[in-house]
C-alpha cells in the first residue's frame, strides 16, 4: 500500500516528493480526498507543467495528462499505464480500451482538457521513434 506523505489539507506536497509519488497519489487520493484539495493538487500539477524547468515540466504535463484520464475518463491507473497511442481517437475525443474490464472492448470518451494535456505531454514526452508506443512510457521505464 501506498505510504501517504501528505495531509489531506495540503496535498501540494506531493509536487516536491516527484514522478512516482504524484502519480501514486493521485491513484489514492482520487477517490479520498474533498474536491477542494483535488482542485488545490490539480492547481500544483499545472504549475509544475508550465515550469521553464525541462525535468519539472515532463513531470507535470505527465501528471496532469494521467490525473485528467483517472479523474475525467475514470480509467483506473493499471490501464493508464498500458495505454498505447494508437488506441487515442483524436478527432473522435475517445480511447478504445482493448480486453478492458470483463474482457470486453470499450470505448471512453475523453474531455477536451483531458486531450490538451496528452498533446501537452507528449510534446515533451520525447520524439515517437525512440520510444514505446505506451503514451506514458520514458527512456527510463522497463
Amino acid at each position: 500500500m501506498f505510504d501517504c506523505p501528505f495531509t489531506f489539507d495540503n496535498p501540494v506536497i506531493l509536487i516536491e516528493e516527484g514522478r512516482d509519488k504524484i502519480i501514486n497519489a493521485i491513484i489514492l487520493i482520487a477517490r479520498l480526498i474533498p474536491g477542494s484539495s483535488m482542485r488545490r493538487l490539480q492547481q500544483a500539477i499545472r504549475v509544475e507543467a508550465a515550469s521553464t524547468h525541462a525535468g519539472k515540466r515532463h513531470d507535470g504535463r505527465m501528471g496532469l495528462a494521467w490525473s485528467l484520464l483517472m479523474l475525467h475518463s475514470g480509467l483506473p491507473t493499471e490501464q493508464v499505464r498500458i495505454l498505447w497511442l494508437e488506441d487515442i481517437d483524436w478527432e473522435g475525443k475517445r480511447v478504445c480500451l482493448e480486453q478492458a474490464k470483463i474482457l470486453k472492448d470499450r470505448l471512453v470518451c475523453l474531455s477536451q482538457a483531458t486531450l490538451q494535456a496528452l498533446r501537452a505531454y507528449l510534446e515533451v514526452r520525447g520524439p515517437v521513434e525512440a520510444l514505446p508506443e505506451q503514451a506514458f512510457s520514458t527512456p527510463t521505464s522497463p
